[in-house]
């Protein structure tokens, strides 16, 4: 499909991520890194998962599943790879609606209230990973192309048989919202590649639709 006016007002229309359908493909991440620790497995890939709309049929959707088997350690380098990520999608002839990034982390745990019960306020230096207080969380952040976002974290407890149980953490799983609560750098550098990608087609269908005007005789 060439991306032209007429086309893009036709994808517009269809490009409707309803809260639901976030939440549902949240959960499904979720109960597959379930399903990967109860097995045993000792690291979890990176995986995003992504809902499309294919620009040669703007009527149906399609799921992909990326895992990141060497993604950048740098935060400016994932945040390049996922922009690739969306730009890359688009000129496969696919346009993002959703996805949900689903990945092992290290959150650090802080106080709230001193020993009185008093409220503190946090003093967090360093990363999470340097922190003695730290815990190994499995994390799930989503985002929709009207930047719609949702986020899961679970406590991951390794067991002496090698497996992994994942243990809700914090009281806003899977809640959906417009705010920071899912705010991800790089589900934003997603679709701003997505976007990039998409104005590019744009230009490329609008040169073409010049290329192919017939010429105009002065002669006479």
């Amino acid at each position: 499909m060439d991306m032209n006016l007429d086309n893009m007002a036709k994808l517009l229309e269809k490009m409707t991520f309803e809260d639901a359908d976030l939440t549902a493909l949240a959960t499904n991440a979720v109960d597959y890194a379930k399903d990967v620790a109860a097995h045993g497995d000792t690291a979890f890939l990176p995986i995003a998962h992504v809902v499309c709309i294919p620009l040669n049929d703007c009527d149906k959707r399609e799921n992909v599943c990326v895992a990141f088997a060497d993604l950048p350690d740098n935060s400016d380098d994932r945040a390049k790879a996922f922009a690739g990520l969306g730009a890359s999608l688009v000129e496969q002839g696919l346009l993002p609606l959703a996805i949900v990034f689903s990945s092992e982390a290290w959150m650090s745990v802080v106080k709230a209230e001193d020993d009185d019960g008093n409220p503190i306020t946090p003093e967090i230096t360093g990363r999470p990973s340097e922190d003695p207080n730290r815990i190994e969380i499995h994390a799930v952040t989503g985002m929709t192309s009207q930047r719609r976002s949702v986020v899961a974290f679970h406590e991951m407890r390794r067991k002496t048989d090698n497996t992994i149980v994942l243990v809700e953490y914090g009281k806003d799983n899977l809640v959906v919202s417009n705010g920071s609560t899912g705010e991800s750098r790089l589900l934003h550098s997603f679709f701003a590649g997505t976007k990039d990608a998409v104005m590019r087609r744009m230009l490329q269908s609008l040169l073409k639709g010049c290329d192919d005007e017939p010429a105009t005789d002065d002669e006479g």
